[in-house]
């Protein structure tokens, strides 16, 4: 018994009594109750409150980049000692995901088939999280975990450059709820289907004009025509001082360049003319189906120097919603 004693209280002041319980795991998700009396001048009073406990539902998601453009979900529902009977699954994942074959869960839950939706099968593009499946646990019967769920997917191809997959499963019975995260960055590349070269090509000393070419070569294996090509100009660097001091080798002063894609010229390796537009620092093809020469590619040295000049120039290719370096 819990008993306080003071001064006493002055009409209508209220007066706190105010201590914790500590509840079993054995107990957890059964109703407990508690009632406090108080009397007064030979009167007598009492409240009876009663509160339902819940045991957390473990929720654990993780996902396994497998290192052929595919990523596994796997997440783990329940321990031993919670029974999931009537606890509904509801998982979700940004649209920029297409599912790899089946959803499994194990061990099996008898009534229970796990079906994605249509919805990540199309082209369309989203990062925002969808319900991608869900599922209840029947109320009948004991479901005492852990249960595994597996999955695999991979970007779709409208993904550019890189893109974050996220994904997030809750698992919520009579208006409660757990839940776990899962993300993973995902950057497309050609792989060995395209290879691009630099080279400096001029250096006028009188203009202080870098000409630079690039070779851009399409392996055997590739599927063509590539489409949508994009060669980017990026990181055109240089480096030196007003006394011809130069800091190059640990990166300090470096400065852009001034970049002129004014004059260029793309031949195939036969010479014949390919068709290109520039948009800011991008040339953009839209269709190669053999090796090129990009020509003509320069940039400007803004600043008078009087002895060594260190330089650098960098070339993105993307093709198809994909990159190679």
């Amino acid at each position: 018994m819990i008993s306080a004693l003071g001064r006493s209280l002055k009409k209508n002041e209220p007066f706190y009594v105010t201590y914790q319980t500590v509840i079993s795991e054995e107990d957890l998700g059964n109703i407990e109750s508690n009632e406090a009396k108080w009397s007064w001048s030979g009167t007598e009073s009492s409240n009876k409150t009663s509160v339902k406990t819940r045991k957390k539902v473990v929720v654990k998601k993780d996902v396994k980049d497998n290192g052929d453009e595919t990523y596994t979900y796997t997440i783990v529902i329940g321990d031993e000692k919670t029974d999931l009977a009537g606890y509904k699954v509801t998982d979700k994942m940004s649209d920029n995901q297409i599912p790899q074959g089946d959803i499994s869960i194990s061990p099996a839950v008898n009534g229970v088939s796990i079906n994605g939706s249509s919805t990540f099968q199309d082209e369309s593009y989203n990062d925002n999280r969808e319900e991608f499946f869900s599922f209840t646990f029947p109320e009948t019967g004991s479901y005492v975990g852990p249960y595994t769920i597996t999955y695999t997917v991979k970007s779709k191809p409208s993904a550019k450059e890189k893109v974050n997959l996220s994904n997030s499963t809750e698992v919520s019975k009579d208006g409660n709820t757990d839940s776990d995260d899962a993300n993973i960055t995902y950057e497309p590349t050609l792989g060995e289907d395209i290879s691009a070269e630099k080279t400096l090509t001029e250096w006028n000393s009188e203009t202080k004009t870098i000409t630079w070419s690039a070779t851009i070569s399409l392996a055997d294996t590739a599927v063509l025509p590539l489409t949508n090509v994009v060669i980017s100009e990026s990181d055109f660097k240089y480096d030196v001082d007003a006394n011809g001091y130069n800091n190059y080798s640990d990166g300090v002063g470096a400065a852009d360049m001034e970049l002129d894609l004014s004059n260029l010229l793309i031949e195939t390796a036969s010479g014949a003319p390919v068709d290109f537009e520039v948009n800011n620092n991008d040339i953009v093809i839209p269709k190669l189906e053999e090796k090129i020469i990009v020509s003509g590619i320069k940039t400007n040295v803004p600043a008078d120097f009087t002895k060594d000049l260190w330089a650098s120039n960098k070339i993105t290719v993307a093709a198809d919603g994909q990159k190679d370096a």
